[in-house]
């Protein structure tokens, strides 16, 4: 069987490792991969995962036909049995494959505003739905109609135990990383205004800001104002960077966005706690098991977790703990391959070579996926 994997710009750039892990996932299950990628994203790890088509400019939607009419030409020649829209930003690409080619469609809906954009596509027939979590029953409610709507699990491969523990050392400085809204969302700086309250209680405090150009933008005009552009250090999306990000003390989501970031997951797997501003569309962030949630996101509030964190840290290494335990149970790589190889085989036109639970891929125990 052979699947073209159609990614958005957006959330290539948010979720490269995702794309990564699943294509060599899908190899080990006998599945064929084509990569539909922008131009300005080619990668030379996709090359030996499969066959790679790029097209040009930053976005599906604005390619000219003629631009489009390549693409689905590259990809017809290719054969693929399946196309799957990586997140529904690229399905308007991938439905032009799909229609063209004759071959059924599967959409992964990642976000609330996912959700809403498939409740707005034209074809109703042809496609399997694949959500995470609680969003499958809004992706149900918006646009359940001849769809089957599957949960699929993000997946996040885990550290090795020579990660430095969180909060180890008292007379370090504290290190937090700070995962800003997506591209096109305004972030809340209340977070820099918490840590501007907090500054003269706290020893020192570097926040890491990872986030696209324009959201950095906003949160650098908002720490040069409150005279902290000594404690924020910009963190530029680029391969590699996973794992030195993995190193700080804690995780920060500041505000509610109804986004799955695999980001966040792997700070869980790394046994870093969570702090994170409530946010119903994200299940796997449980208060005082795998994040401290905070139902409103003042800066007074923000500077109160700050001051606790540095007091307690063996409360939150725990919660980091125990986050990691849970990410390894319901959040492994090969459950999500596995439960993308099952939605591929109920709208595949063709059986896949054999049973997925049979693939040599070093699976772990878990659902692959769950009808809602």
């Amino acid at each position: 069987m052979k699947v073209a994997l159609v990614a958005h710009p957006a959330w290539f750039d948010a979720e490269a490792a995702t794309l990564r892990h699943l294509a060599v996932g899908l190899v080990a299950h006998q599945v064929r991969v084509i990569n539909v990628i922008p131009e300005s994203n080619l990668n030379p790890e996709l090359d030996m995962t499969g066959d790679v088509v790029a097209y040009r400019g930053r976005a599906p939607r604005t390619l000219s036909y003629f631009s489009k009419r390549y693409v689905v030409d590259q990809v017809r020649r290719l054969e693929p049995d399946l196309v799957h829209a990586l997140d529904s930003p690229a399905r308007g690409m991938a439905e032009a494959i799909s229609r063209a080619l004759g071959v059924p469609l599967v959409c992964s809906c990642w976000s609330r505003r996912s959700a809403h954009q498939l409740s707005r596509a034209r074809s109703r027939t042809t496609e399997r739905i694949a959500a995470t979590g609680p969003l499958a029953h809004l992706a149900r409610r918006r646009f359940g109609r001849g769809s089957d709507v599957v949960t699929v699990r993000p997946g996040v491969y885990g550290f090795d135990e020579s990660m430095p523990a969180p909060l180890a050392e008292p007379d370090a400085a504290l290190c937090a990383l700070v995962i800003g809204p997506p591209a096109g969302q305004t972030p809340d700086p209340e977070i820099l205004y918490g840590l501007a309250q907090a500054k003269g209680q706290l020893g020192s405090v570097m926040l890491f800001i990872y986030a696209s150009t324009d959201v950095q933008r906003h949160y650098w005009q908002a720490a040069r104002k409150l005279n902290l552009s000594d404690q924020v250090i910009l963190v530029p999306r680029a391969t590699g960077t996973m794992r030195l990000l993995m190193q700080c003390d804690v995780l920060i989501q500041p505000q509610a966005t109804g986004q799955v970031r695999t980001m966040t997951l792997s700070a869980m797997a790394a046994g870093r706690p969570v702090l994170a501003a409530t946010d119903p569309d994200l299940d796997f962030l449980i208060e005082d098991r795998t994040a401290r949630l905070v139902a409103e996101p003042t800066g007074r509030r923000w500077a109160a977790l700050l001051n606790d964190l540095a007091s307690e840290p063996e409360t939150y290494r725990e919660m980091g703990r125990s986050a990691q335990r849970y990410v390894t149970e319901h959040h492994g790589m090969s459950n999500f391959v596995e439960g993308m190889v099952a939605v591929y085989r109920q709208a595949a036109p063709t059986p896949l070579p054999f049973d997925a639970s049979g693939a040599e891929d070093g699976s772990g125990e878990g659902s692959t996926g769950d009808k809602d």
